[in-house]
Parts: structure tokens; C-alpha cells; sequence
């Protein structure tokens, strides 16, 4: 089976073969920095998403029940907040980090979302899409 992996070279300070018996990886420890937090890093360092880019302000709006989940169960950040258009739709707002995860989450709700802000994201969506619906033709 051919398995690629995807690793971000720039974290890489060294690399040595790893131990095996009968063709099996032999767990190795691995010694994390004495100031290291997983939850900080995972929460605050964002490197496990793909194209970090610096945070920025989002603000989304949503047709229907299609971004509810967001008021409780899955925030999109910790100084989220919500609000409604004049025509009923769901708006959040939030901090967020523009990664390619990001992206991936909002094209999956289709027509059911629309980027506000920021302009630079919302100009990117808007000519995906326009390429998108000239296939279509």
C-alpha cells in the first residue's frame, strides 16, 4: 500500500530511522519542551490546520437552520457572537484563523452560507463560485 503523508518541513529539526522488529515501528519517547502545552498549542498555534494564515474576523451568514449548531454546540471561536439580518438569516461573527480546513468547512454548506467579511475571503469565494456555476451552463 502506498501511504503519502503530508509533513510541514519547516518543523522539522532532525530525522533518524525508528526502530522496528518484524517490520513493526518500537515506540520511541519523545522529549516535549519542558513550557510545552498540547491544549495551548492545539487551541492557540493552529499548526494543524494547512495554509495558516494570520486570524482574522469573519463574519458568515447563514439561510435557514443551516449554521444553528454554531449558537451552542460548536462555536466557531471564543469571542463568537451571533445576530440576525433583517431577512432572517443566522449571522456569526468570529475570530478565526483562514486556513484550508476553514475553507473545506464552509463550502460544505453549499448555498446555505454566504462570506460578509472579510472582503479578501468573500472576493475568493465569490469567484470560485462564479468559475462553479459557468460549469454549469
Amino acid at each position: 500500500m502506498d501511504v503519502r503523508i503530508l509533513l510541514r518541513a519547516d518543523r522539522i529539526l532532525h530525522a533518524a530511522e525508528v526502530a522496528s522488529i518484524n517490520g513493526k515501528e518500537v515506540s520511541q519517547t519523545f522529549p516535549y519542551p519542558t513550557d510545552f502545552k498540547l491544549r495551548n498549542f492545539i487551541d492557540n498555534d493552529q499548526r494543524f490546520n494547512f495554509l495558516v494564515e494570520p486570524k482574522v474576523r469573519i463574519r458568515i451568514a447563514f439561510d435557514g437552520v443551516a449554521g444553528n449548531h454554531l449558537l451552542e454546540e460548536s462555536r466557531i471561536s471564543a469571542d463568537q457572537t451571533a445576530s440576525y439580518l433583517e431577512d432572517g438569516r443566522l449571522v456569526v461573527e468570529g475570530t478565526v484563523v483562514p486556513s484550508l480546513k476553514l475553507r473545506w468547512w464552509l463550502r460544505s454548506f453549499g448555498d446555505t452560507v454566504e462570506v460578509l467579511e472579510p472582503k479578501s475571503l468573500r472576493d475568493e469565494f465569490a469567484e470560485a463560485y462564479r468559475k462553479l456555476s459557468a460549469r454549469y451552463k
